[in-house]
């Protein structure tokens, strides 16, 4: 998670992450708050678990309006 902080920090602003089988959006909530302009993709097939990284954001001071939490098998979401 430290690298992943670390690495999106460098990123330009309007990036975006793709954080697939995301569950509780760990990755996505520490590259947020290394890169506060940083667009995050969460997806996941599991409403459960796209709740839970919402959560995730809000329990970290991130707001959820610049990511998206997308409840979709990956497989067939990266096909398209």
């Amino acid at each position: 998670r430290a690298a992943v902080a670390k690495y999106c920090k460098q990123l330009p602003p309007d990036s975006v992450l793709a954080n697939c089988f995301c569950y509780t959006a760990a990755f996505s909530v520490y590259a947020s708050k290394a890169n506060e302009l940083l667009k995050t993709i969460n997806v996941d097939q599991s409403a459960g678990a796209l709740e839970l990284a919402r959560e995730s954001f809000d329990v970290n001071g991130l707001p959820t309006e610049r990511h998206e939490f997308l409840e979709e098998d990956v497989f067939a979401y990266l096909e398209t």
